[in-house]
């Protein structure tokens, strides 16, 4: 698979499956609770503990679910969404790696190409961000 992540106001033609990722409007099983984002939105959580929460939960509905997380994985291009702006500490990129993880665990094929816009431009490489969520260095 090749995965692509972009804000939310992505609508370009390049990559026809995208799915927002949002616990306001998305799909809730890979979205963060109201709780984290919140906290992190006011200062209340640090983004090292919102990462260990979400990796948390991720882990949690990935035994209850095996099955969702795998079908994204079988497509071959996807776009995850979200309201962050690209670059930012984002759950998208998160999500990125753990889908990442489980690709290799499941043995299939997966390429992070990176932030996309709504023109079809990468505007952000793949492995900058990754870099940016293995070190967690995002300030």
């Amino acid at each position: 698979m090749k995965l692509y992540t972009s804000r939310l106001d992505y609508d370009g033609n390049k990559v026809e499956d995208s799915m927002d990722i949002t616990i306001k409007s998305g799909f809730e099983m890979f979205a963060p609770n109201w709780l984290m984002v919140t906290g992190l939105k006011k200062g209340n959580l640090s983004k090292e503990n919102f990462d260990q929460q979400y990796r948390f939960m991720m882990k949690r509905r990935i035994k209850a679910r095996p099955e969702i997380f795998k079908e994204i994985l079988e497509l071959d291009e996807f776009v995850i969404k979200c309201y962050c702006l690209a670059g930012e500490f984002c759950h998208r990129y998160l999500f990125t790696s753990i889908l990442k993880d489980l690709a290799e665990f499941w043995a299939l094929p997966f390429e992070y190409i990176g932030e996309i816009d709504s023109d079809d431009n990468v505007i952000i490489d793949g492995d900058k961000i990754s870099s940016k969520v293995e070190e967690g260095d995002w300030d």
